[in-house]
């Protein structure tokens, strides 16, 4: 696969409609299009998923619970510390990726740019049947004037609900991560 490779929607209305239409890679990161995660990592498989996730220290490297669930309902787990620590190699191009496949990442992950500053980042979002709330996450890190700020977010989103209603607190992921670099220096106040 790659960049561009346009993956077919399937028709089932999901509750994001920015998810019932055919997309790519971009378009996916962009509107963290679930179906197509899945779509995506039953085509590469359990037995190449692993071997990546394994080459690249993801976590606790643990796809258990189904090639197209380990990391919703799976039990991949990682911390906030690792999560920085994968995106540092990433930024540097120090994945066991190449160097092209590592470019389109930072690539597609830039948010915000201006003429003195890139901010690269992604939501993620885990639920659980539990009755607990679900889990957001924001990582990312902002360029600015030669030098790196990493931040990774990891909050309860008490108020979403899996009915299709808005959900309210996960928006505040990415303000979160953007407070904290403002509050840091790095981000710059008309950011």
């Amino acid at each position: 696969m790659d960049e561009f490779e346009v993956y077919p929607w399937d028709g089932k209305p999901h509750s994001n409609p920015k998810w019932n239409r055919d997309t790519d890679l971009a378009g996916g990161m962009r509107s963290s299009t679930l179906w197509f995660y899945q779509a995506m990592a039953r085509r590469i498989g359990a037995t190449r998923m692993q071997e990546w996730i394994d080459k690249a220290g993801y976590g606790n490297r643990d796809i258990g619970g189904g090639i197209d669930q380990f990391w919703l309902s799976g039990k991949l787990r990682i911390s906030a510390v690792q999560q920085i620590e994968f995106l540092r190699r990433l930024a540097t191009g120090a994945l066991p990726f190449s160097p092209r496949v590592q470019e389109t990442v930072r690539r597609i992950t830039v948010i915000d740019a201006a003429p003195d500053y890139v901010l690269h980042g992604k939501t993620g979002w885990c639920g659980n049947d539990s009755g607990q709330p679900d889990t957001g996450w924001f990582i990312g890190w902002l360029e600015r004037g030669g030098r790196r700020w990493f931040v990774a977010v990891n909050m309860d989103l008490p108020s979403y609900t899996r009915d299709g209603s808005v959900e309210l607190n996960g928006p505040k992921r990415e303000a979160i991560a953007r407070a904290v670099l403002a509050r840091v220096g790095a981000l710059p106040a008309n950011g």
